[in-house]
């Protein structure tokens, strides 16, 4: 399949640069569209609600324009799951017959909800095509929705930038991120151990009492953030569900800096670090054993230094851009051929 024209339906700050390329590389003269939805419409579902208000009016918005557009031959590409959910509702509702590539796709939590999982068997079908972040979330979602055609596409992401300072002391564990982290664990594991901790989190995670060896920073620049990292010792990946990707670009920084990491044995990260001696995995939600991993690492740089930069070859090699672009260009051979 060749499509006449693309359509990408993205939020107004999303960066697909990278993908619009791989796009204009494979399909060459196939003109590409941006359908640039609101920013509200963007933010209301980072914040963990399903806002059918802004869904509603997003519908509207996608309506108003594939009635007035010809859209035969036309591949609908999607960037995150509430334009998504708009995108799909209008092609029902106007009986459109168009491909669908969903890309930035995340529920987290809602992926097994009961009407999710409703709402999503009436919207899907064998011209939906979505690229999933992990292995586990490919599984599932054949499974359930046995007709759409899935990828596995890891999340990857260029070297972070940052001001760390090469000659410090790295005498403290680092843990950081929002969305699907389990915080009572580490504090729990920090109040049994002798290193320092910090901690950098949004003000809307809940955190119980800390010990006094643990610096809680809430809300920071992203700068900042990426110079706590640097400067720590041993970051942890303390995630707490299994419930699809998360803590990827935590992730992904801390091996571009070559830095040791302790990680949840999650599957929604734990590909990352599967092959060469690159992390040390920790058993989610026993702080006894995120404690003893954290205390190996901490008393033995040559070990630290030695998983880094196996971590930093790692993401040079299977999770920068370079290798994202590959990825692409694979699922879309495959997609229309």
């Amino acid at each position: 399949m060749k499509p006449s024209q693309i359509r990408v339906i993205l939020d107004k700050n999303t960066d697909m640069e990278h993908f619009l390329q791989v796009l204009k590389d494979r399909f060459g003269s196939v003109p590409i569209h941006r359908v640039v939805m609101p920013d509200p419409f963007r933010r209301a579902f980072l914040s963990k609600f399903l806002n059918i208000a802004n869904i509603a009016v997003g519908s509207l918005r996608l309506f108003l324009h594939f009635l007035l557009s010809d859209n035969r031959n036309c591949l609908f590409v999607t960037s995150s799951v509430t334009n998504t959910i708009a995108a799909l509702l209008v092609r029902q509702a106007l009986f459109l017959k168009n491909s669908v590539l969903i890309t930035n796709w995340y529920l987290h939590g809602l992926e097994s909800h009961p009407a999710v999982i409703r709402i999503l068997s009436f919207l899907l079908d064998e011209k939906i095509t979505i690229l999933l972040q992990s292995p586990r979330e490919k599984t599932l979602y054949k499974l359930r929705y046995p007709a759409i055609r899935t990828f596995f596409i890891p999340y990857c992401q260029a070297p972070v930038p940052h001001s760390g300072k090469p000659d410090a002391k790295q005498d403290y564990v680092f843990a950081g991120g929002y969305t699907n982290r389990d915080y009572e664990t580490l504090i729990s594991a920090a109040k049994a151990s002798p290193y320092k901790f910090v901690i950098a989190c949004s003000a809307l995670n809940a955190l119980p009492p800390v010990s006094p060896n643990v610096a809680v920073y809430r809300d920071i620049p992203r700068e900042a953030f990426n110079r706590l990292m640097a400067n720590a010792g041993v970051i942890v990946l303390n995630l707490r569900d299994q419930v699809g990707s998360s803590g990827q670009m935590v992730a992904l920084a801390a091996m571009s800096m070559g830095k040791a990491i302790v990680y949840a044995d999650n599957e929604g990260i734990s590909y990352y670090f599967k092959g060469p001696d690159c992390a040390v995995p920790y058993t989610m939600r026993d702080a006894r054993d995120l404690a003893a991993k954290i205390g190996v690492l901490m008393e033995d740089e040559q070990m630290r230094k030695r998983l880094g930069e196996s971590a930093r070859q790692r993401h040079s090699s299977l999770y920068d851009m370079r290798a994202c672009v590959r990825y692409l260009r694979d699922a879309l051979n495959a997609m229309i051929s």
